[in-house]
């Protein structure tokens, strides 16, 4: 994103102990930029701690035009910390400046769910930004605005489920993110996690007599376990009834796997893989429906 506003994308990462560093593009006549350390992020005249692990996202939270942080931290596992920080931008466009911190609450509460990585986006198709938590446990917590888009305000907490129920992303430490992942103009999610693997849920629509709606919450995708040893569950989560075949392949792109798994219901679906003939390595899982094709890879270890 371009945080300064000079027309060059930059980058604005956190880290381990809770600063905000900022990464400032100074030439992108290559097809990479070239980027220059421009230092940690002030508030008050003290760089930014939020305590451990901070993750930043650059929003217009007050939508005043001007970029706002909204930081993720480690917080308490033992409750009593918060861990959604608010900065709101005291400056100008291109020359960002920020004050105290608002704790982000919820029903009068602050949030204090561990090691939380934030996104915005306007999950409940209303017009007004959400916000969305991945958190240390594997879940995604879901927090509709019950306020304006210009005063942001929470009142309840759910976790996004896949289409069967299941609210749990099977990995730790979950990084989310919404996005129309393949642009059928619903949103998506896409989720990093502790194993270094990157899982999309598809949204989908759902159509109530004349009416349709895409709700938060509804999402499908596919899963593999990671590390496996031989033999590891794929776990297909299907929004619609379709037929589905199963490809895997390893790094050099050798088909090592292709299976027509015929007509699956929707809901979730176990599929047992057998790599225990093939070597070590990292191997890419592809599931594709009608609809869609999701991928998934895992490392096989010896």
């Amino acid at each position: 994103m371009d945080w300064n506003e000079d027309g060059m994308l930059d980058i604005v990462v956190g880290g381990r102990y809770g600063n905000i560093e900022h990464y400032r593009a100074t030439d992108v006549s290559d097809t990479y930029p070239t980027l220059t350390d421009a230092g940690y992020i002030q508030a008050s005249g003290s760089n930014i701690d939020v305590g451990y692990n901070s993750a930043p996202v650059v929003v217009d939270w007050d939508e005043d035009g001007l970029h706002d942080l909204l930081v993720g931290s480690q917080g308490n596992y033992y409750g009593g910390d918060a861990s959604v920080f608010l900065y709101l931008n005291e400056g100008s466009t291109g020359n960002p400046q920020f004050g105290d911190y608002t704790e982000i609450s919820c029903g009068g509460t602050v949030i204090d769910s561990y090691r939380v990585v934030p996104d915005v986006a306007d999950l409940s198709l209303d017009g007004k930004k959400d916000l969305i938590l991945g958190e240390y446990q594997g879940y995604v917590e879901y927090y509709e605005n019950t306020g304006t888009n210009e005063d942001p305000q929470f009142s309840d907490m759910e976790q996004l489920t896949y289409d069967y129920g299941s609210s749990y992303i099977d990995h730790s430490n979950t990084r989310a993110t919404i996005h129309d992942w393949n642009e059928d103009g619903l949103l998506d999610l896409v989720c990093g996690c502790y194993s270094g693997n990157m899982i999309v849920y598809l949204g989908y629509e759902v159509r109530v007599g004349e009416e349709t709606s895409a709700p938060a919450g509804r999402i499908a995708g596919i899963s593999v376990q990671s590390p496996s040893y031989g033999t590891a569950p794929v776990k297909l989560n299907l929004n619609g009834s379709s037929n589905v075949d199963l490809q895997v392949y390893d790094t050099s792109g050798r088909l090592v796997e292709n299976r027509a798994l015929g007509r699956l219901e929707t809901g979730g679906h176990s599929i047992p893989l057998d790599l225990s003939g093939e070597p070590a390595g990292m191997y890419v899982v592809v599931c594709t429906t009608e609809s869609a094709r999701m991928t998934d890879r895992t490392v096989l270890l010896r």
